[in-house]
């Protein structure tokens, strides 16, 4: 006889990507049903204009050895109009019943009041889909595929797509396998094509179409799925996207993507000079001739209208051509012979390989002037001093410049070529032992072949925006999109205003944006942006040294944000303050600063605790600038979310709920926010009054699913949920 059990989509207990088993008390003579898991999940959407068709499959086990059947719930996405909804179960197509907000929170109310089950409540203010499932045999898998059209909301030319598709985030068991493959179709070019959660693959085809893919396998969803795709007849595209509660100044996240064909004006020609590093060392591994079959290929791939020269260096740097030659022809035929001719020996003369580079520098400087400097090593000729090396480009360039950085290897000095990246705006990239490096350049150049716009600028018509991430953009690359993230003190309507230069003129673009007053939707904003911000500020740490207000801030946001940095890893335990009233305690500061290798200050660490003084050089080393590069653009879950980082966050008692952060004191998640002070509303789990507070509102439930001893602060009054039983 088949057990009798609830799928919830929306539950977090025993949970699978979209859904759970509940199983119903067990007959006094029967054994307790477990829950069953999914295998795997494939999300298949086609996109035309406003109209989105989702079909989706899963498989599930059912590891009992009796059959279990129930019911299967999905969340319908906010806003979304379903046109049509067919489930079909091993092939049987099942008649669904869609459910309004008011009859889906009847339906939560019961099941979370009969199965004692706070998870639920997440997604209380939403309406859903239920469906009569038929049995799961035993030890055997199931299979349900279900299709539904809507129509998309678009503001100012956005549309924004959702699937529930991170309802566990609670749970501990990854997906076999998860992929998302989403077509996108429009009659209006495309601009920006934005996840926020997912690092998400998106390959366009022209102007108007692009395929949006996501795979991962042993994979733990850690939120729902949201595309945001940008639309407009326009050169650039800006996308904008607010969060703000109550009195808190608002955050607000800003993509830009130019045009695809062609920037403002045509193709920019550049002036680009590619320095190698032809030391010893580098005939090791085939890195010279991966290194020289990647500078064949950019200096095939410059457009008629650029310069460009090479550099080689070793113990001592020599030129391709006197000056900058023009791109094609004749130029590129000698330049590939040149390279051909590259040999590996003697030692690295850093310093006079940038200076040879820099005074390449045409004096009229109108041109973008980009160095790609490669080397897989550390100064170990003329100036070996790297503070003295990052001195020398400094007072060497004129106008602006964009150093591009490839360090190969896990031997380069990253501290050295961070801040030659950094400080003269370019960015940095790494190439690990193993990795393909000729795949790695060409990859990278074709990124940064076509300027668009030169000397960005960005300015808002009435201010109030702030700590912005990145704080400067020096180029926009054809083909590329840029995420900024910031806050904003009041609300209300801007213009957006980005300038810039191409092809020798000045162009200016205005576009109008909306700080919202009150949006909680894109509750995922306020830690994206503390994550860019720490990131931001632990490379600046690395860097320069650890400045006492630098560590600060980076704990003052960690706190506040729930984000796991070497400053604040061990704040989190034996903090009882917090549910007494207080605020999260302060942890010990480590010690700051510490001398790096060869001159360059450093901190401990990474500033993480123990004293030792970090090595600019060396695996860890590598490891720790690739991470904090990503970090400064992170635009998805943070490295401890996800299958085995939720598992670490749940053992630190850390949990995030949207914009919220809670940490398990005494056995109750308390909000960060919390202060002493603050008006308490003490609530009974499952009694009357806890469901009139979420009847009235409903943003609650996501914060009351956390578990039966809750304190959360909403509206300047904390609501503490405590574990005694309700009044019968």
């Amino acid at each position: 006889m088949a057990k009798r059990i609830v799928f919830a989509a929306c539950v977090a207990g025993a949970v699978w990507a979209n859904g759970i088993f509940i199983p119903r008390p067990p007959a006094p003579e029967g054994p307790a049903a477990q829950p069953a898991a999914v295998r795997n999940v494939t999300l298949k959407v086609e996109i035309r204009d406003q109209a989105a068709h989702t079909a989706v499959e899963e498989t599930f086990f059912n590891p009992n050895d009796f059959p279990l059947e129930g019911a299967f719930v999905l969340p319908i996405p906010p806003e979304a109009r379903i046109d049509a909804f067919t489930f079909f179960m091993d092939g049987k197509e099942v008649r669904g019943e869609i459910l309004s907000r008011e009859d889906a929170q009847r339906y939560y109310r019961d099941i979370v009041a009969r199965l004692i089950d706070p998870a639920l409540l997440e997604y209380m203010d939403k309406g859903l889909v239920r469906v009569r499932m038929f049995p799961i045999p035993a030890r055997g898998e199931g299979k349900v595929r279900f299709a539904y059209t809507q129509i998309l909301s678009s503001e100012a030319g956005q549309l924004a797509y959702y699937y529930p598709f991170g309802t566990n985030k609670f749970s501990s068991a990854p997906l076999e396998q998860a992929v998302i493959d989403i077509a996108v179709r429009s009659s209006v070019p495309l601009k920006v094509i934005y996840s926020p959660r997912y690092e998400v693959d998106v390959a366009r085809r022209g102007e108007t179409e692009a395929r949006v893919s996501f795979e991962r396998r042993g994979f733990l969803p850690a939120d729902d799925f949201v595309l945001y795709i940008g639309r407009t007849e326009a050169d650039f595209g800006v996308a904008s996207i607010a969060h703000r509660t109550g009195s808190e100044d608002g955050y607000v996240l800003l993509a830009v993507a130019p045009k695809q064909e062609f920037g403002p004006g045509g193709i920019q020609p550049k002036d680009i000079v590619f320095v190698l590093d032809v030391s010893g060392s580098m005939a090791m591994d085939r890195k010279l001739q991966q290194a020289k079959e990647a500078l064949c290929f950019c200096v095939r791939a410059l457009s008629p209208e650029d310069r460009f020269n090479l550099v080689a260096f070793s113990t001592a740097a020599r030129r391709f051509k006197p000056g900058l030659a023009d791109a094609g022809g004749r130029a590129e035929k000698e330049a590939l012979e040149f390279i051909d001719g590259l040999e590996a020996v003697g030692g690295t003369n850093i310093d006079d390989a940038l200076e040879t580079a820099l005074r390449l520098r045409p004096e009229e400087g109108e041109r973008p002037f980009m160095v790609v400097f490669l080397t897989d090593g550390q100064p170990t000729i003329g100036v070996t001093d790297p503070a003295a090396i990052v001195q020398n480009v400094a007072r060497r360039r004129s106008g602006a410049l964009r150093l591009f950085v490839f360090g190969v290897g896990d031997d380069v000095n990253t501290v050295l070529l961070d801040r030659l990246a950094g400080e003269n705006g370019g960015t940095r990239r790494y190439v690990r032992p193993g990795e393909n490096l000729e795949a790695g350049i060409s990859a990278f150049y074709q990124q940064i072949a076509r300027p668009v716009l030169s000397q960005v600028t960005l300015n808002f018509s009435k201010g109030g925006v702030y700590d912005l991430c990145p704080p400067k953009i020096t180029d926009i690359f054809h083909g590329s999109q840029i995420i900024l993230t910031g806050r904003y003190r009041e609300p209300g309507e801007q213009v957006l205003e980005i300038a810039g230069t191409c092809a020798g003129k000045t162009y200016s673009y205005r576009f109008p944006i909306a700080l919202k007053a009150e949006d909680a939707e894109a509750s995922y904003l306020p830690r994206l942006w503390a994550t860019r911000k720490i990131g931001y500020l632990l490379d600046e740490i690395r860097l320069h040294g650890g400045q006492s207000e630098l560590i600060e801030e980076v704990k003052t946001l960690a706190r506040r944000y729930g984000i796991v940095t070497p400053y604040t890893s061990y704040f989190v335990h034996d903090d009882k303050a917090l549910v007494r009233g207080g605020g999260p305690r302060a942890a010990a500061a480590p010690r700051a600063g510490g001398e790096g290798e060869r001159g360059l200050r450093a901190p401990d660490a990474d500033g993480a605790p123990g004293g030792m003084a970090l090595a600019p050089s060396g695996a860890r080393a590598v490891e720790r600038s690739e991470t904090l590069a990503r970090l400064k653009d992170r635009t998805l879950a943070l490295p401890e979310e996800g299958a085995a980082g939720g598992a670490r966050a749940a053992e630190e008692g850390i949990r995030v709920v949207g914009a919220k952060t809670f940490y398990l004191r005494e056995g109750v998640w308390v909000d960060s926010l919390h202060t002493e002070g603050m008006a308490v509303r003490t609530i009974a789990y499952l009694s009357p009054e806890y469901f009139d507070c979420l009847a009235a509102q409903p943003e609650l439930g996501r914060y009351f699913a956390l578990g039966k001893e809750v304190l959360v602060c909403l509206g300047g009054v904390a609501y503490r949920v405590t574990a005694e039983p309700p009044a019968r």
